[in-house]
């Protein structure tokens, strides 16, 4: 399942079934319960889990529960008190649809507009317990570095959150594993690119982008490639910077005698008497 054709696809259906706030709110929770769980077909999820991410009252999520079974948005199979049920999403379209660029970061803009993001959970299935974890689109966490001491993958994510002091959302975890994947940014570069934001103080995902497109755009892929980068953009500054002298142009020698101005405007004060 493509989250963004299908976002898109949900627009456009919306419009000829007009769904009220609560219903949108958790129609799209669940699809960010399914993207991060990798997009399993059963998702066994308590109604607490559900509560605390929508801030809805048990009574109007199941009301709202219920509406998207009719419309055969969604599916739902009850296993009694002692176990949470299973949710299944029908979804828009089967198979990999191809999403442009512009799409994905408008469809970024509705689920931001639509939803209030809250923890992350992993909801085990056999149980009504939950426990906190990294959405499924970052990968688990190990160590900083790999094998070759080079930043791993999952120091992307851990680094961004730490600068941006909170978790990260839903969208953000998939702008970066769009970074890693789709764009096959290394993760070193990333790090960088969030350096350069943080020293300007725009810790914006805009912004990083930014810079990361920038960058391709100068064929620079590696940390010795930005480090070379900024020494010219150093060199650069400090020559800017650097005062210019002006010659002095027609420059008369010393031995040429003084020669007094005259005062035409008033030629009275002119001594001498001319």
């Amino acid at each position: 399942m493509d989250f963004f054709a299908e976002i898109k696809a949900y627009r456009n259906w919306l419009e000829l079934n007009p769904l009220k706030p609560n219903t949108q709110v958790l129609w799209f929770h669940l699809m960010m319960i399914a993207n991060e769980s990798g997009w399993k077909t059963d998702l066994s999820i308590p109604n607490s889990t559900l509560m605390a991410r929508t801030h809805l009252s048990e009574k109007t999520l199941i009301k709202q529960r219920n509406l998207l079974v009719q419309l055969g948005r969604i599916t739902y199979r009850s296993r009694g008190t002692q176990k949470a049920g299973i949710y299944q999403i029908t979804p828009f379209f089967t198979g990999k649809i191809p999403v442009s660029r512009e799409a994905k970061q408008e469809a970024k803009r509705e689920v931001k507009q639509g939803v209030k993001v809250s923890a992350y959970l992993d909801i085990d299935p056999d149980t009504n317990q939950t426990t906190p974890q990294v959405s499924a689109s970052a990968p688990p966490a190990t160590n900083n570095l790999s094998d070759t001491g080079v930043p791993a993958r999952e120091e992307v994510f851990t680094s961004i959150e730490k600068e941006f002091g909170r978790p990260l959302s839903p969208i953000e975890l998939e702008t970066v594993s769009d970074w890693l994947g789709q764009d096959q940014y290394a993760p070193e570069i990333i790090l960088l690119a969030l350096r350069e934001a943080v020293l300007n103080h725009a810790f914006s995902f805009k912004y990083i982008d930014r810079i990361l497109l920038s960058w391709e755009k100068q064929n620079i892929q590696t940390a010795a490639d930005v480090q070379q980068m900024q020494r010219k953009r150093d060199h650069n500054r400090q020559n800017a910077a650097e005062p210019v002298q002006t010659p002095v142009v027609n420059q008369l020698p010393n031995n040429i005698p003084e020669i007094p101005m005259y005062n035409w405007a008033d030629p009275d004060q002119n001594e001498g008497g001319y």
